[in-house]
């Protein structure tokens, strides 16, 4: 009975959270999240951070050494000081997304100059890495569960030059 149950287990599609969501309605869907990474990107490659998994279809994700742009989505737990190592990596590039799942960020001892607010906190860092950079800041105020944060991550950030 047990290797019946593993068999089915096996052989059923497993689906992701993104296409369940999307499942939901009968027509074609595009996450309003998602769909503001795919009109933010031109064509030229770009570097792929986290769970990009996603956009690699839809987008010029790219391997190579020469890239101006990035989309980074963290949605697996993540310190601060990772979140900040990372970031750090990209205040260079002239073009980034950072689509962040603001819930699985943590941080190894409590910090009283960190804004109580998540989103102020998240936009606080941002504006300390990418200094001089246009940023766009998109979220959903007070989620209260009407939102699927965990499929494609409502907390986004949106980083140019200063110039573009």
């Amino acid at each position: 009975m047990d290797l019946l149950k593993n068999l089915k287990m096996d052989t059923q599609k497993k689906i992701s959270w993104r296409e369940q969501q999307q499942n939901f309605s009968s027509e074609k869907v595009e996450f309003i999240q998602d769909q503001r990474i795919l009109d933010f990107f031109d064509d030229s490659p770009i570097l792929g951070m986290g769970d990009v998994e996603y956009f690699k279809n839809k987008l010029n994700i790219s391997n190579k050494e020469q890239y101006t742009q990035c989309l980074a989505i963290i949605n697996d737990k993540t310190s601060d000081i990772e979140l900040f190592s990372i970031f750090d990596c990209l205040k260079n590039i002239n073009k980034v997304c950072l689509s962040i799942n603001k819930f699985l960020i943590w941080t190894p001892k409590n910090n009283e100059k960190v804004a109580e607010d998540y989103d102020q906190a998240l936009f606080n860092l941002i504006q300390s890495i990418f200094k001089n950079k246009k940023i766009k800041h998109y979220f959903v105020k007070g989620l209260k569960g009407r939102h699927f944060n965990s499929a494609s991550p409502t907390t986004q950030f949106f980083i140019t030059n200063e110039n573009n």
